[in-house]
């Protein structure tokens, strides 16, 4: 075996590894807090090591993600349609309290409409708790930390803006590296692996989207700016409105795909196994048919000979995480019209419901 490769894996064994100690401590407090009943000095100290181990968690998981993307260069997604502004007031929810302790000040501006994304809402509250908690680390107690977003464009911009430590020239260009910390004196050491920024990074060009920094130097704060690709708004009349079929056995992903299409106009029903889908499909007549192919049961190309055994006439489109040349041949042979791989972008899916008609 390699030795970086022996060395990512033995991080990802280490990392699995200390997550086993961390749950009964965590489980544990609540019984100190009930054994001691109404006692402040053990409910302030149940508060310090509920904190510091949500700590040591998010180091954990800096260290798993870390060593996945040295592994494989990826992080895996679970790709939905999302509201920004759910995002950012989620992850801000979870890195409040720890803004309050250092009396921070933290002011949000964002605007009234929707910032609607395709993207893994825990990855991207990730990115975001990430960027406010380095805020926090390096902006002293009183200090200002700010929040604001608006679309430009087919673009969301969001940035992250503190008045703390700021960045010195030098530094600048590799803040964005594994392992790379400000160079401080042991009495202002702020913790942490240097793995957060390299995470953050890494997560924002997974989802389309850029992230800068700018600081002046020393003493005059940072500004993070993160660029999504929003959803372009479309017209009702550009795509005209179908009935369509969405087969997924992802509770989530049909839900979201479903109300995207709902949006345009179109009249949408789901269900969740090929058993299902054929089922629909004899007592109903549907336009298209988004079918995934990792059913249970029944899967994807099973169920298309089917309907297609069937005289069923209908597009059927296959929305799958399967993606090879093999693949897209199969689906062919099986009758599949379309063969869409996750995530899928929804403009793209717009050009294909839209070139149906022509």
């Amino acid at each position: 075996m390699k030795p970086d490769l022996a060395k990512n894996e033995f991080v990802a064994m280490l990392a699995h590894e200390l997550r086993n100690p961390l749950a009964p401590i965590l489980t544990a407090i609540p019984v100190l807090r009930r054994a001691a009943g109404e006692n402040a000095t053990t409910d302030h100290f149940c508060q310090v090591i509920e904190r510091q181990v949500k700590n040591l968690s998010r180091i954990i998981n800096d260290l798993l993600d870390a060593s996945h993307i040295m592994n494989n260069g990826v992080i895996p997604l679970r790709n939905e349609l999302l509201n920004m502004r759910s995002v950012i007031e989620n992850a801000i929810e979870m890195v409040l309290p720890q803004i309050d302790y250092k009396k921070q000040r933290l002011q949000i501006e964002l605007p009234p409409e929707k910032m609607i994304v395709v993207g893994d809402a825990c990855r991207l509250e990730q990115v975001f708790i990430n960027l406010v908690e380095n805020a926090m680390k390096y902006t002293p107690p009183a200090g200002s930390i700010s929040i604001d977003a608006n679309i430009s464009d087919a673009s969301i911009i969001i940035r992250i803006k503190d008045d703390g430590e700021g960045i010195n020239s030098e530094l600048l260009p590799h803040i964005w590296d594994a392992f790379s910390q400000h160079k401080m004196g042991l009495d202002r050491a702020q913790g942490g692996l240097g793995l957060g920024l390299t995470i953050v990074k890494k997560l924002v060009e997974l989802h389309g989207g850029k992230i800068r920094c700018h600081s002046n130097g020393p003493n005059t704060g940072s500004e993070f700016t993160v660029t999504l690709p929003t959803v372009r708004a479309k017209s009702m009349s550009t795509i005209p409105p179908y009935q369509i079929l969405v087969v997924d056995d992802n509770i989530d992903a049909a839900e979201s795909l479903c109300a995207y299409l709902q949006i345009d106009g179109h009249r949408v029903d789901m269900v969740h196994d090929g058993t299902e889908a054929i089922a629909m499909c004899t007592t109903k007549q549907y336009d298209v048919v988004l079918l995934d192919i990792g059913l249970p049961g029944l899967n994807g190309y099973e169920v298309c000979q089917v309907l297609r055994s069937h005289g069923l006439k209908s597009a059927i489109i296959a929305i799958t995480g399967y993606g090879q040349e093999e693949d897209k041949k199969k689906s062919h042979e099986s009758g599949f019209d379309r063969h869409m791989v996750k995530p899928v972008d929804p403009a793209h899916l717009d050009e294909v419901l839209l070139s149906l008609r022509r």
